[in-house]
């Protein structure tokens, strides 16, 4: 075949038919795992961090404005600065 001058696909072995016990022990251990040395960080990303950035005093002092404003709404709609 000209599209396949290697053949490499023939040389491949076949994928394993029957791993159907592997996935449930995997799975299984997983939850083990997570359960014996779960973290807050893993288990609950939601969870709330109170601590705040670091402030540099006159960071702003130097800063300009945008050139262009893009705000996208909820209800889908795309405001500029023209309107």
């Amino acid at each position: 075949m000209i599209t396949r001058p290697l053949d490499l696909a023939s040389k491949l072995r076949k994928a394993p038919q029957n791993f159907d016990a592997l996935f449930y022990v995997n799975a299984g251990l997983l939850v083990l795992f997570f359960t014996l040395f779960g973290s807050r960080f893993v288990l609950a990303p939601g969870f709330g961090v109170d601590f705040r950035l670091p402030v540099v005093e006159g960071a702003n002092a130097g800063a300009r404005s945008p050139t262009h404003v893009i705000n996208v709404a909820r209800s889908g709609n795309i405001l500029t600065n023209d309107g």
